[in-house]
């Protein structure tokens, strides 16, 4: 296994960076195309394969439980569904996890949701949120610290939400990593026109001390998203970043091993064609890069790319033909579904959430893929994000998948899924 951080903390800092911005934007697509009639959340995705896992039981949707219609006020201590989770829930531990969670109010009602029993039940906790507007994504190291981000910004927490303070940080923030004694934050600042098309810049702050305070790279990463795209961040050591954009008419790979004092941009084989991109960083130089097509009622074309040279050369592991740079079908990785989010800390073993279809699963480092079996219903839920944390005996065992605004699966040997918590 490539070097993570500590046992029973976030199992790779890139599983837990979510693609929000773009999660967005394929909502509005999926829904303008009438593909997935589903509360829009996580990321986008949507996919099939075939198992290879041991066999189990598959888990159905329950018939006697009614469509949920609206969400209720949310207050201290009242007790969260698994559809009003509205972020890939961290688990700090088997048992204790964090995940935002919304009622009818909208992003007015934004709250943290706790859980203690492995994802099972969930409950509001923590005071509310000192900023008004919409966030995305939450992420935890251990039961105190943790961040909330999204286009309203970043808020940190150290003692477990009982209160929160805005992180002095300009413009959008669209990834924090938290890891390696550092956290990492990457935000954009567009100077365009409201309304208008444009090219962002990004812009990347570090902070040594767990959010108290932050400090500008020296330089900024070289790269730009463009517009209906997103942006990435993945970390290989306190001082080692890679941040990946995509967009319709700007995309780039870029590096440090300077803490951002200087950057080197990087061959990026998802460089043109693409609506979202996917990245991991792994130690040794070893990488994971997927990049998911335009969304049709059929799923999207797909690629997975490697890298065992920290990003300077690419393999094309697999893709379903007809997508940029791959005309015709390599290995195997289905064309349904919608890429959501990859899950790896391991060259040859990866997890792929799919959007409306569930979770695929490869053991030959990309080249094929199959679906996992006990994640049933998954194919209701516009995007599915899945995650994992190390044991403290180093095992990756414990494992979630949230198919957003239908359910929460899990799994504790890294093969069987099971229904944690619905409706």
């Amino acid at each position: 296994m490539a070097s993570v951080p500590p046992a029973g903390g976030i199992l790779d800092p890139a599983v837990e960076a979510r693609w929000w911005r773009r999660r967005w934007h394929r909502a509005w697509v999926l829904a303008g195309a009438a593909v997935l009639a589903v509360p829009a959340a996580v990321l986008t995705v949507r996919a099939e394969s075939a198992s290879h896992a041991p066999s189990a039981t598959a888990t159905s949707r329950p018939d006697a439980t009614p469509a949920v219609q609206g969400n209720p006020p949310l207050a201290i201590g009242a007790a969260v569904r698994a559809s009003q989770l509205y972020s890939d829930p961290v688990f700090v531990n088997a048992s204790d996890g964090y995940a935002l969670a919304r009622g009818t109010g909208g992003a007015a009602s934004e709250r943290l949701a706790t859980s203690t029993n492995g994802g099972s039940s969930w409950h509001v906790a923590g005071t509310p949120f000192p900023v008004a507007g919409t966030f995305t994504t939450l992420l935890f190291t251990d039961a105190m610290h943790g961040y909330v981000f999204g286009p309203a910004g970043l808020i940190v927490t150290p003692n477990g939400g009982a209160t929160w303070s805005q992180a002095p940080i300009t413009g959008e923030v669209v990834r924090v990593l938290p890891a390696y004694g550092t956290v990492w934050a990457v935000g954009l600042t567009c100077r365009g026109a409201p309304g208008l098309a444009s090219n962002c810049p990004i812009t990347a702050a570090i902070s040594d001390n767990s959010g108290r305070t932050w400090t500008y790279s020296k330089t900024a990463p070289p790269v730009r998203e463009g517009p209906n795209g997103g942006a990435g961040l993945g970390l290989v050591t306190a001082s080692n970043a890679y941040v990946v954009t995509w967009g319709s008419s700007a995309s780039g790979l870029a590096v440090t091993v300077d803490s951002g004092r200087s950057w080197t941009l990087l061959n990026d084989p998802c460089a043109t064609g693409w609506s979202t991109v996917d990245l991991v960083p792994l130690a040794d130089g070893d990488m994971w890069l997927i990049c998911g097509g335009d969304a049709t009622a059929a799923g999207e074309v797909k690629s997975v790319y490697r890298s065992e040279d920290g990003g300077h050369h690419w393999v094309l592991a697999s893709s379903t033909g007809l997508a940029p740079g791959s005309s015709m079908p390599v290995g195997s990785i289905p064309y349904s579904g919608l890429v959501s989010q990859l899950a790896t800390v391991d060259p040859l073993i990866a997890w792929l959430g799919l959007g409306g279809v569930g979770v695929v699963q490869t053991l030959d480092g990309g080249r094929h893929w199959s679906e996992v079996e006990g994640i049933g219903g998954a194919d209701g839920a516009s995007d599915v994000g899945v995650t994992f944390i190390r044991s403290p005996n180093g095992a990756i065992d414990d494992g979630w998948a949230l198919g957003f605004g239908v359910a929460l699966w899990r799994t504790t040997d890294a093969v069987h899924w099971r229904l944690a918590a619905w409706g």
